[in-house]
Parts: structure tokens; sequence; C-alpha cells
């Protein structure tokens, strides 16, 4: 029986370019999993100075009332961003959001695993890949609008 060198070198090309796709998709998600851990953390600082605000309203009589309102939107702003990055990193899993209660889902079912609710908008196929440019072009955004 003669090996086939080029079939032999088609299937090494073949490996190597689902390991190179596969290794690609292990780095954005842990890129998409740091930036969620960074967030998390920048999250609950927002929230320790609007407890030290608070606090300093109701004990000390301080009138802080913008600087809370500041503190709160800043925190609004970064679950938005948050709320992005999990969408970004459920779509690079092949997965989809629920709109309602959050769970992941894979891409090719229409309503929600966990609470029943539709995915998408009826008719609507999925869309995976524009859901990941539309998740970084909302993100690019708000980094935008931070600078």
């Amino acid at each position: 029986m003669a090996i086939s060198w080029d079939r032999l070198a088609n299937q090494a090309r073949r490996a190597a370019s689902a390991a190179g796709k596969v290794a690609g998709e292990v780095v954005d998600t842990s890129k998409v999993k740091l930036a969620e851990v960074r967030l998390n953390s920048e999250i609950r600082d927002a929230y320790e100075r609007l407890g030290a605000l608070t606090y300093d309203a109701s004990r000390l009589g301080r009138s802080n009332e913008q600087l809370r309102e500041m503190v709160m939107s800043e925190i609004d702003g970064l679950l938005r961003e948050r709320e992005l990055l999990k969408a970004q990193g459920a779509a690079i899993n092949g997965q989809i959001l629920c709109p309602k209660c959050g769970s992941a889902n894979n891409m090719d079912v229409n309503f929600c695993n966990e609470c029943g609710a539709p995915l998408r908008a009826a008719g609507k196929e999925p869309e995976e890949k524009s859901a990941v440019v539309s998740a970084e072009a909302e993100q690019e955004n708000m980094e935008a609008e931070a600078e």
C-alpha cells in the first residue's frame, strides 16, 4: 500500500488550519474574559465610591447629589459594557444570550432553553458574525465616548 504524500500533506494542512482556528477562538474568549474581570473590578470600585458618598450624605449631612449622579452614570455605562462583552463572548462560542434571563443558548435555537423567551425577532435567522461585529462596534463606540 503506497502512501500518498500529497493526501497526507493536505490532511496535515487541514488539521493545522482547524487547530489554528480553535487557538484563535481560545485567545478571543480569553480576551473577553479578561475584559470582563477588569470591568467587574471597576464596577465594584464604583459601587464602593457610591456607598461612601451615600454614607457621607446620610451621616455627615453633606450634599453630594451631583457626585452620586456621576458615579451612578458611570456604573450604568460599565454595566452596559459588561453586557456587550457577555454577548460578544457568547457569539465567539457560537451562542446567543437570552434578552429576558441572560442565559446562553445555542445559535440554532429560537427560544431560550432556560425561560422559553424568544431569542430573536420572529422569522429572523441567526446571524453569528453580525452579533460579534455589532457587539464590537458598540464597545468601540462606548470606548470612544469615554475618551
